[in-house]
């Protein structure tokens, strides 16, 4: 069953084509519908940049026989040497998709603002997610924990987040678009697709002409405050808690 949820009824949905990527959309843009969508945690925060349901990108593992894979990618800082134990993230959906899992992959950064796919710090298939809807017909918020992702406080990374699904070719409502936040935050965020005909990292932006959301995609990092970094020290975890 197909579930179109119009909590905003005057907003509208648009898919703007883009010639270059064989008329295929890699954004989902549409005017925000509200200011933060953050969602109230009790586990301790790293990292946020919530969505104002301004726009996605699309970021799927297909699971079907077209290769119709996309991803998005977006940096952030690790801000303790406690480890990423739990994430938010936020995302686009028209229809009902059966979702298998989310791919979520953390890179570290290359030093001139891209991932270095040679060193993968984390890669994680998530089975177990919440998913629920929020208040902007389309968009939804997801919750999962992880398994923990050890960084050094500081350190410039890389997240992909992909829903895992099966794509049809000729239907663009049959793909997860991963939410944008409203501002670009240290650097631009980053669109691949081969089938789209992108087969370099590019900002969306530059992907689709006249795209109107910013460089950047929605989700927060949150730790439970116990699994840490071996040089974690006694006034860091001072810190934390202040």
């Amino acid at each position: 069953m197909r579930k179109l949820l119009i909590a905003c009824a005057s907003l509208t949905l648009v898919f703007a084509v883009q010639a270059a990527a064989a008329d295929r959309p890699g954004g989902f843009d549409r005017t925000g519908c509200v200011a933060d969508q953050s969602p109230p945690r009790e586990d301790i925060e790293l990292w946020c940049q919530p969505t104002n349901c301004s726009g996605a990108f699309a970021s799927n593992v297909d699971l079907g026989t077209f290769g119709v894979d996309t991803e998005s990618i977006d940096d952030f800082t690790a801000s303790s040497y406690y480890a990423v134990t739990s994430m938010a993230w936020w995302g686009v959906r028209v229809y009902d998709l059966d979702i298998e899992f989310f791919l979520v992959t953390v890179y570290r950064d290359n030093g001139n603002c891209g991932p270095d796919e040679s060193d993968i710090v984390s890669e994680q298939t998530i089975i177990d997610f919440d998913e629920q809807p929020t208040e902007c017909g389309y968009y939804y918020s997801y919750e999962a924990l992880l398994d923990p992702v050890v960084m050094e406080p500081g350190g410039h990374y890389w997240l992909c987040i992909r829903a895992a699904l099966v794509a049809d070719p000729e239907d663009v409502y049959s793909e997860w678009y991963w939410a944008m936040h409203d501002t670009d935050v240290l650097c631009p965020a980053l669109y691949r697709s081969d089938f789209s005909g992108f087969p370099d990292w590019i900002a969306p932006n530059t992907a689709q002409p006249g795209y109107s959301p910013a460089d950047a995609m929605a989700f927060c990092l949150y730790t439970d405050g116990l699994v840490a970094n071996e040089r974690k020290t006694l006034g860091d975890v001072k810190k934390l808690y202040r």
